[in-house]
């Protein structure tokens, strides 16, 4: 009997629950194609949709579309309210694409290639600590070399050969990007394929050109790359 009863009182309990779900409001979307995943940002008040080559965003305080993101083949979507940005998972291309949350503008796309992608900063061993923790997507990086925990910093070539020996790399086979032009040709002199950094649209044609991010046209032929190794632009700390 009291088996019974915690039964009843149970499904008493869930019918409530059950009969308070209802269509609340639709809201027309446009396109064509299937759609897939979403993701509900509840901070910004925004839904984010996929449509097979993009992502449609929904502002969900007046329920209209505020923007579309280009992507190829969404397996996912993810946001981080923190550092005001989106992730969007390409499984057509293999790619993530970096978006900003407040514009909704593609910020960099990254190919699942398995090439290391590695940090070498000039950075104080106190201030790292700091960023570590306030900031996800310094932990993103496979390994990092900090001038302030070597004592060298770029473009002293010390730096760059720690960098290359901690993690085995082939200088011919490594490419590394900095928007410093004594930092590029302090790594070019230990033959590492350097690229100096003027803008994120030169960076991601140069990055297909070398085949690290797929090809909007026409790829170019090149050598494949063993690693990666970024820096952040001028004008920050850790310069």
């Amino acid at each position: 009997m009291k088996q019974k009863f915690a039964f009843l009182l149970i499904l008493a309990c869930a019918l409530p629950l059950h009969a308070a779900w209802h269509v609340a409001r639709h809201i027309a979307i446009g396109g064509e194609g299937g759609w897939d995943y979403i993701n509900a940002d509840a901070a910004a008040r925004r839904l984010y949709v996929s449509h097979s080559d993009a992502v449609v965003v929904i502002d969900l305080n007046d329920h209209k579309v505020v923007g579309t993101i280009p992507a190829q083949g969404v397996h996912g979507i993810v946001t981080d309210d923190a550092m005001h940005r989106g992730f969007i998972s390409n499984g057509r291309s293999s790619t993530v694409t970096i978006f900003d949350t407040q514009t909704l503008k593609p910020t960099a796309e990254v190919k699942a290639t398995g090439v290391r992608c590695l940090a070498l900063s000039n950075m104080e061993p106190e201030l790292y600590a700091v960023r570590r923790t306030r900031f996800p997507f310094m932990d993103w990086f496979d390994g990092s070399v900090i001038s302030g925990l070597e004592g060298a910093a770029k473009p002293d070539r010390r730096i760059f050969e720690i960098l290359l020996t901690r993690y085995r790399l082939d200088p011919q086979r490594t490419v590394f990007t900095d928007d410093s032009r004594a930092n590029v040709e302090a790594a070019r002199a230990l033959g590492i394929h350097a690229l100096l950094y003027t803008s994120p649209q030169q960076l991601r044609a140069d990055f297909t050109g070398l085949g690290l991010l797929p090809a909007q046209s026409v790829p170019q032929p090149a050598p494949s790359a063993e690693a990666v190794a970024v820096t952040r632009p001028s004008g920050s700390a850790d310069d």
